[in-house]
């Protein structure tokens, strides 16, 4: 008999209003430019990408999570008008206050699951890490991709919002939902 698995990702989740927003925009390009693929996902930034666990790892798992996520201090973070990777991938661009307070946070979080997570099935770990939140993924078609990135490529975006949680979303009936919540016990600066 096989064991059920679950699949999650690990993320930073704007506030409600400011996720509003970014969802408005999502759906904008779902709409002009046949794109919604991301309307699927909530409005995030990715920590740790998609691994599958096993239904008797998650309670392991989440205690782990909160023991680690307890060490971070909360930061800032601002997203800063519009990037692109390939011609696929349209996304905000975002930066951290103190500067390396996202990166430390990408490089810590996947040190910690290298260190202790490493049962977790599908787990891959990328030496770089660029922080962003995606609009339009990967089913944006090059053809679309020109006159979306055309109207997007200058238009000015900037938000912010303190950082003081990660979110562990999972995979259900095909549309990522927010599972757990892990808050940041230290201040930041």
């Amino acid at each position: 008999m096989s064991e059920k698995k679950e699949l999650y990702f690990l993320g930073l989740l704007p506030p409600p209003d400011l996720a509003d927003r970014i969802h408005e925009l999502k759906k904008e390009i779902a709409e002009k430019y046949q794109s919604s693929y991301s309307l699927k996902i909530p409005e995030h930034i990715t920590i740790i990408p998609p691994f599958y666990c096993k239904d008797d790892n998650t309670e392991k798992v989440s205690e782990l999570l909160k023991n680690f996520v307890k060490t971070i201090p909360d930061f800032e973070v601002q997203l800063k008008n519009f990037g692109h990777f390939n011609s696929r991938v349209i996304f905000i661009p975002a930066l951290s206050n103190p500067t390396m307070a996202m990166e430390q946070l990408y490089y810590s979080t996947k040190k910690y699951f290298e260190d202790n997570l490493s049962f977790l099935e599908s787990l891959k770990l990328n030496n770089d890490f660029v922080s962003h939140l995606t609009i339009a993924n990967r089913d944006l078609k090059p053809m679309y991709f020109r006159q979306a990135w055309e109207q997007y490529k200058d238009k000015e975006f900037n938000e912010s919002f303190k950082a003081r949680h990660l979110s562990l979303l999972r995979l259900e009936d095909g549309l990522w939902k927010r599972f757990q919540e892990f808050e940041f016990s230290r201040k930041g600066q």
